[in-house]
């Protein structure tokens, strides 16, 4: 363990440390109610972002400003509530860059009733981030989000601008340092916490909505900014709604993954339901529904240690998950990979001192951004009436300048076709090759950032001399990119690929007017798959080799 250099600052017979040194990228920040003395209350309370090894030591232990006499700058005085579990659940800002939490604009020295209790314009709900020096913002304070209620997450992509989750009002957006909100999704009204995943706000709920129960759902299209619709995350929801006793299953932090095989999501469920089972639930997508894979038991849900908070990381097939209770910080490793049931038991890293209480927890910050750019999308082209219709969809945008579309005949000769001007947010981007194509042409972008440094997205072809006899595929064995040629697609066309033993594992809509569409299968293990052209009723079925 490294060693530790703090300042200490004495205060209303409280000692708080501020850091003075930077996150070290990797380790776990855990949200962390309570000074150790003193029985906790429903009161203000003060609270601490405690960084630790993924062993469970701790590191350093960041105090926030719970009173006038620590604040520094401009910053304002944020407690916690020392009885509310379903608070705290932090994350880590989409790009990697900072922490983000929340809290309440009341002081330890003046608060005398339940905190959680007080109306949102006397008591500012918080927002704060850290970032991977340890610098810390406490300049958003919101009079118009959870009026008597908890205020419980937030996500943000570049640390700038928040969306929020609380226990009434649903999902709303506010940027840094302001005092007022945007609703974005009021329903479901009862939000716990936000995930921001490959450029879509996603959220957690235990409430009722539209009639029937939800858990995880993804909000408007991206990340919305104005008033947006949900959308329940089809088979999560399934299971979730199965369920007959509304208090049963409980979700808090969930994570997404992807895994060679295909994506994952596991969910911190709080509930004691012995159908679906507490503590991590995994879930697999399966063509466009997650799949519920079982439940990995935790800490027995009693004396409120409930499983709140969770984060994981991924490598290869191997994911390490990290869990929080009130009491306990977990540690699983499910090495059982995509659409496979969960087999693994928990081990305690350690145990919350007495007189405080763990709530959430995230992944360290660190210094530069995680990603410039990701993609939800990588970039594909089709034949449509003799043109290449090239489409590409980003999740983050973060220093990123511009698109050059390049092409070349060769694949080894690129040149610059023309440049697309990147959106700055999560967008989807459409460009249609004017010149009629005769030859096979392969097709990259050269991706900029404000800098004019680049890089390359894989390369595409199309191939109007390929012939399709139904289907064909273009090359076979495919090493990432495959091209496929099939008849005219009518609108609602789609390329479904399967396993050999009939495992849907990826599905492509096509675009209409199409004749042949290339797909990124660079993820896929080696093995034989089959992928299947559905047309206006009408099936085509070819097999590839990776």
């Amino acid at each position: 363990m490294k060693k530790i250099s703090t300042l200490f600052i004495a205060f209303g017979g409280f000692l708080f440390a501020q850091a003075q040194q930077p996150f070290t990228p990797g380790n776990l920040v855990i949200y962390k109610v309570g000074t150790g003395t003193g029985t906790l209350s429903n009161k203000a309370t003060p609270f601490f972002l405690e960084e630790r090894s993924t062993s469970g030591a701790v590191v350093q232990s960041i105090a926030l400003p719970p009173n006038d006499a620590a604040k520094t700058g401009s910053n304002k005085v944020i407690t916690a509530s020392g009885t509310a579990t379903s608070e705290g659940l932090i994350t880590r800002s989409e790009n990697g860059l900072y922490l983000v939490f929340t809290g309440y604009n009341a002081s330890i020295d003046t608060a005398t009733s339940s905190v959680t209790g007080n109306n949102d314009t006397l008591v500012g709900r918080m927002v704060g981030r850290v970032d991977a020096l340890g610098a810390i913002n406490t300049t958003t304070v919101l009079r118009d989000v959870a009026n008597k209620n908890n205020i419980r997450s937030a996500a943000s992509q570049d640390g700038n601008s928040f969306w929020v989750g609380s226990a009434v009002g649903g999902v709303r957006y506010a940027l840094l340092g302001a005092d007022t909100s945007t609703s974005i999704a009021a329903t479901p009204a009862n939000a716990r916490g936000l995930t921001i995943y490959g450029g879509q706000l996603y959220a957690s709920t235990a409430s009722v909505a539209g009639g029937r129960r939800t858990s995880i759902y993804s909000i408007g299209n991206g990340l919305p900014t104005a008033k947006a619709g949900y959308k329940r995350s089809s088979g999560v929801d399934t299971i979730y709604r199965s369920i007959t006793k509304a208090t049963t299953l409980s979700p808090y932090q969930f994570t997404i993954l992807s895994l060679p095989s295909g994506m994952v999501m596991y969910v911190a469920d709080a509930g004691a339901d012995t159908v679906v089972g507490h503590g991590i639930q995994k879930y697999s997508l399966v063509d466009t529904a997650w799949v519920y894979n079982g439940a990995i038991a935790t800490p027995a849900p009693k004396n409120s240690e409930v499983l709140t908070g969770l984060v994981a990381s991924a490598n290869g097939n191997n994911v390490s998950l990290y869990g929080t209770t009130s009491k306990n910080l977990i540690f699983v490793n499910d090495v059982t990979g995509y659409n496979a049931t969960p087999t693994a038991t928990y081990n305690i890293l350690d145990t919350a001192k007495k007189n405080t209480v763990f709530r959430g927890l995230a992944f360290a910050p660190v210094v530069t951004p995680l990603l410039p750019i990701s993609f939800r999308a990588n970039l594909s082209a089709a034949l449509v009436s003799s043109n290449a219709k090239l489409t590409w969809a980003t999740g983050i945008e973060s220093n990123t300048k511009s698109f050059v579309i390049e092409k070349s005949a060769d694949a080894k000769t690129f040149t610059e076709i023309t440049t697309i001007a990147a959106k700055g947010k999560a967008s989807e981007y459409v460009y249609t090759d004017p010149t009629k194509i005769e030859t096979i042409q392969y097709y990259r972008l050269r991706i900029l950032d404000n800098e004019g440094n680049g890089k390359f997205s894989q390369v595409v072809l199309v191939n109007p001399l390929l012939k399709n006899a139904g289907l064909s595929i273009y090359p076979n064995p495919v090493a990432n990119t495959t091209t496929l040629s099939h008849s005219q697609a009518k609108q609602g066309a789609t390329l479904k690929i399967t396993s050999i033993d009939g495992k849907v594992l990826s599905t492509y809509n096509v675009q209409t007017g199409a004749t042949q569409t290339s797909i990124d299968v660079s993820h896929f293990e080696k093995a034989s798959y089959l992928v299947t052209f559905q047309n206006n009723g009408a099936l085509s079925t070819a097999k590839f080799v990776k």
